[in-house]
């Protein structure tokens, strides 16, 4: 559909990993509209977007409800489906959606109420209801749907996000047959929808540590930096490291970075590792995996390759602490 989309922009709470941030409560009690479909056309609800995605979105002015029809006929699964878009579902973050919704109808059977990010199509026009299911986009991998009972009553249905792995910007809602009751434009029913909220969850404290390896040559005393660096962090919070390094000396030393020197000898130096705690809860311990590289060497030796009676040999490239001894594959000529 060719036609301009008005952004709006919506202010949001500020938010810590420790707390939830309601971005927005959708109230349709107070929305009126006798429009075949009243989002037929990105209709703004609140500020907010709105956009038909399947099927006729209608207004129930004594339900105080939007309404989402759908057909009782599960071998085709029609239903209506709406998109809510213009907000920002970050990316790493999971996000809460309460949908507070009922579905009073005539044959005692549940129907599915569903919620997913980035839903596909568009259908303007008022042509009853079409084609939806569960699959019409993605939100979880355990809760893509929800099913609704009967009853008078609006109750409250909770779907919960994965953390996203991409930023998204469109939020579905939509309604399907589950049971194959009854085919025709006798059985359409409706699920009313009252309310939703949509909370924002953010990512939970991470750490990394680098190097995650580190090989020594023997011999060496090199000293090595290892450094742990912090994501997600609430604002304000206390975050203390431990540290554990046997077998090294401190060079230099903060809370987030350790200078580190392979004490003298032949023995490997310990791992080193940190465990991080945010508010004194502890976190996953990070590790540095120490281990000795091969040993090679360059020396090389020079000398006749054949001899009568005598020739000189010589070794160089020798490296620091590297000693010989000499032999002979043929004693005879010794």
């Amino acid at each position: 559909m060719n036609k301009i989309k008005i952004l709006f922009i919506l202010l949001m709470l500020a938010i810590t990993n420790y707390s939830n941030a309601q971005i927005v409560t959708l109230d349709y009690s107070s929305y009126s509209s006798n429009d075949c479909d009243v989002f037929g056309n990105a209709v703004p609800v609140q500020g907010i977007l709105h956009e038909t995605k399947r099927g006729d979105v209608t207004k129930n002015s004594s339900q105080g409800a939007l309404g989402l029809q759908f057909n009782y006929n599960n071998n085709s699964q029609k239903g209506t489906e709406y998109s809510i878009f213009g907000l920002t579902f970050k990316k790493e973050y999971k996000y809460v959606v309460k949908i507070t919704a009922k579905n009073n109808n005539s044959y005692s059977e549940p129907a599915g109420l569903k919620c997913n990010i980035d839903p596909f199509g568009i259908d303007p026009s008022c042509n009853g209801v079409n084609y939806v299911n569960s699959d019409n986009g993605t939100f979880s991998s355990n809760n893509n749907w929800f099913q609704v009972v009967n009853g008078t009553a609006f109750v409250e249905y909770i779907f919960e996000s994965d953390y996203l792995t991409s930023a998204q910007s469109t939020l579905g809602i939509g309604t399907y047959s589950l049971y194959n009751i009854a085919s025709g434009s006798n059985f359409i029913q409706t699920i009313f929808i009252q309310k939703i909220e949509i909370t924002e969850i953010a990512p939970p404290p991470s750490f990394t540590l680098s190097p995650t390896t580190q090989s020594l040559a023997c011999g060496d005393t090199s000293a090595k930096t290892f450094t742990v660096t912090p994501a997600n962090i609430p604002s304000g919070a206390n975050v203390t490291y431990t540290w554990s390094y046997n077998g090294w000396s401190v060079i230099s030393s903060s809370a987030t970075s350790k200078t580190l020197q392979p004490n003298p000898g032949s023995g490997l130096p310990s791992n080193v590792s940190v465990t991080p705690y945010v508010n004194g809860v502890v976190q996953p311990t990070k590790t540095c995996i120490v281990t000795r590289a091969p040993y090679t060497s360059s020396y090389s030796i020079s000398g006749a390759g054949s001899l009568c009676s005598s020739s000189n040999y010589s070794i160089t490239g020798l490296q620091s602490n590297e000693t010989i001894q000499w032999s002979l594959s043929n004693t005879t000529i010794a």
